[in-house]
């Protein structure tokens, strides 16, 4: 799927948001065919445009000056015609009546995987159709994750305060990222939680199609950017090195230290941020009433890598809080 979108042409994404920002998100086989073939086909093969019904009605082409007339199915031509006074039922080709939408749900999954947001966090659509809640993100070398959104057609008055209106719930008392389909609101608006806007036309890898720019959207929300293929976690050699936001902690001879931090680490990429203690020892098959912190105990590892909270161990993420920071949480079974 992101390969598809990557080869995209500049025509295809200008054709992708243009549809993003009208109200149906839809357009007709034959407004394809006529005025975007290739970008239309590639669009298509992508996933970015599903079947949606088709047109009752074409532009009529015997005897009607290309005004629009209906269509019906008509078994003795064998598909959809229309009646035409000289030449009777003329028939119209089916790919011309399709209608084609936006499938909202790809250009998400794309958006999503090349944020990294985990995968176990499904987008989440805060407004039918306008406004979605992609997850956290971790863009450049920031602190804390940036939580993500998507909005189409703010430039609509009426939409943009419904979508106001719905972030207003959302609001987590750090500074968001908000992509938008079309340009941004005026300046002089107060979106709730202040996020920073971002039009998709202006962060995209210039010729690699859907290919967002991360650096980009680094330096517009203020974070120092990640060297290539870094990540805020790095487990090496079986958890012998942990590289944790620049910071290095080793474990040459501490089995059950390395036990611990492959486990919580396996859980983070599954999206699981906090996991309780009574899990891990039942999971790693430790010994029953085992405490984590002995573990680590004079490591500078502990309150640097991995802490504890009321019974919840997990690693030191800037924002992590064990009772409601909105990561799941494992308990015991």
């Amino acid at each position: 799927m992101s390969d598809a979108a990557s080869v995209l042409g500049a025509d295809a994404v200008d054709l992708l948001l243009t549809l993003m920002e009208a109200p149906e998100a839809q357009l007709s086989g034959a407004a394809l065919h006529d005025f975007y073939p290739d970008a239309g086909a590639a669009l298509i093969h992508a996933g970015a445009l599903k079947d949606d019904g088709h047109e009752p009605v074409i532009t009529g082409m015997a005897d009607h000056d290309d005004l629009p007339v209906g269509v019906t199915w008509r078994a003795e031509v064998g598909g959809y015609a229309y009646f035409s006074p000289s030449a009777g039922w003329v028939k119209v080709d089916g790919e011309l009546l399709r209608r084609y939408r936006v499938e909202f749900a790809w250009l998400l999954t794309i958006l999503s995987r090349q944020l990294r947001i985990p995968r176990t966090i499904e987008p989440k659509c805060l407004l039918e159709d306008v406004l979605w809640e992609l997850g956290p993100a971790w863009i450049g070398h920031r602190k804390h994750m940036t939580p993500v959104f998507l909005g189409r057609r703010l430039r609509q008055r009426n939409v943009f305060e419904a979508a106001c209106h719905a972030l207003r719930e959302r609001v987590c008392g750090r500074t968001g990222l908000l992509l938008t389909t079309g340009g941004a609101p005026p300046a002089f608006v107060m979106i709730p939680g202040q996020p920073v806007v971002v039009p998709l036309r202006t962060c995209f890898v210039i010729g690699a199609g859907l290919t967002v720019d991360t650096g980009n959207l680094a330096s517009r929300l203020g974070g120092n950017l990640l060297e290539r293929g870094q990540q805020p976690l790095q487990i090496i050699g079986e958890g012998r090195v942990v590289w944790f936001y620049g910071e290095k902690f080793e474990f040459p001879r501490g089995e059950k230290q390395r036990l611990v931090i492959v486990y919580l680490y396996e859980q983070y990429l599954q999206g699981i941020y906090n996991v309780s203690v009574a899990r891990i020892i039942t999971d790693l098959d430790l010994a029953d009433g085992l405490r984590i912190e002995k573990l680590f105990k004079d490591s500078p590892a502990w309150n640097g890598l991995l802490t504890q909270r009321n019974g919840v161990c997990s690693f030191c993420w800037p924002d992590a809080r064990a009772d409601g920071s909105g990561n799941k949480v494992v308990a015991a079974e």
